[in-house]
């Protein structure tokens, strides 16, 4: 007698009905949920991703980056290359919020960019007109209103007018294509600002050196067992003189290191950009600096911000 094996009937795939105008689609459907995982997964493994997302420990970044690509209907490894991270944040370049809107099927044709003016008076009208609209949609910006400590402001000053006037125009007239996320200029305080705020009337990097130089020596007064608590050791000249005198717990000499090692980069940086290159590469680091000793980290992002308002002046 034949015996005879019963094979499972194979099962098609579920067709999964997606309303990408809903912000949760994600989180409520299983299956595009374990997908997305799995793109997630893959993207923190590619040598080519982005520096900030690579590795197992970026596996919830990468979500976030393909959950929103999901919603936009882009591509989430392209999307990857244009994002980056600064002071914690994820963000988003202004060129990428161009293309969601241009490709957001919301628009007759894309948006349209006017120029007039020179200097800090150069100024962009962005048109865009919205399915069924008889007249299009403007937002008008200059350059002294939107400019900020990116040194491409100066180098390409019509591209940045662009970039910013396309996410105005979006945070206005498009509002859910952008919603809870940061572009470029979110994330980079306006040039008059910095320069107003963090940089002191003489000697722009005395008083938060003096700072950080004063914690870093009384970590190592710490270290040393037969010296005084760091509470107790007697402050240097400079930083009692200093209304930044540091306060808090110092950290070990090891992180010591590591916060010296960050403070001589920025200090050695000659543009934003290589603070900025700077801040990255040393995310990790920041990260471990920030849960031993708050006041150190508030102490090198001082430092960046001051040394950012050096450079860029």
């Amino acid at each position: 007698m034949t015996n005879v094996t019963n094979l499972p009937t194979a099962t098609a795939p579920r067709a999964v009905a997606v309303d990408f105008s809903d912000p949760v689609a994600v989180y409520l459907d299983s299956d595009i949920f374990g997908q997305l995982q799995r793109v997630a997964k893959l993207m923190s493994s590619a040598s080519l991703a982005p520096a900030h997302l690579r590795g197992e420990g970026k596996l919830g970044d990468c979500f976030l980056v393909a959950a929103q690509a999901f919603r936009w209907r882009m591509d989430p490894f392209a999307v990857a290359q244009h994002t980056y991270v600064l002071s914690g944040k994820l963000g988003y370049e202004g060129k990428l919020i161009a293309a969601v809107v241009n490709a957001s099927g919301k628009l007759q044709g894309s948006l349209d960019y006017q120029y007039s003016g020179a200097g800090d008076q150069r100024q962009v009208t962005v048109l865009g007109k919205l399915i069924g609209d008889v007249a299009p949609r403007a937002v008008v910006g200059t350059v002294g209103g939107w400019k900020t400590s990116n040194e491409q402001w100066k180098k390409n000053t019509d591209q940045m007018l662009a970039y910013r006037g396309a996410r105005e125009w979006a945070r206005r007239y498009m509002p859910e294509a952008v919603l809870g996320i940061h572009a470029d200029d979110d994330l980079a305080a306006p040039s008059s600002v910095t320069m107003r705020d963090i940089t002191p009337p003489s000697t722009p990097l005395a008083a938060v050196s003096a700072a950080m130089d004063a914690l870093l020596d009384a970590t190592e007064q710490e270290a040393d067992n037969n010296a005084p608590a760091a509470s107790d050791a007697e402050p240097s000249p400079s930083a009692a003189s200093s209304p930044e005198a540091p306060t808090g717990a110092p950290l070990s000499p090891e992180l010591a290191e590591r916060a010296r090692a960050i403070v001589a980069a920025i200090r050695k940086a000659q543009s934003v950009k290589d603070i900025d290159r700077v801040m990255l590469s040393q995310r990790g680091n920041l990260d471990d600096i920030s849960a031993a000793s708050p006041d150190a980290h508030e102490r090198i992002m001082e430092e960046s911000r001051r040394r950012v308002a050096e450079v860029a002046g």
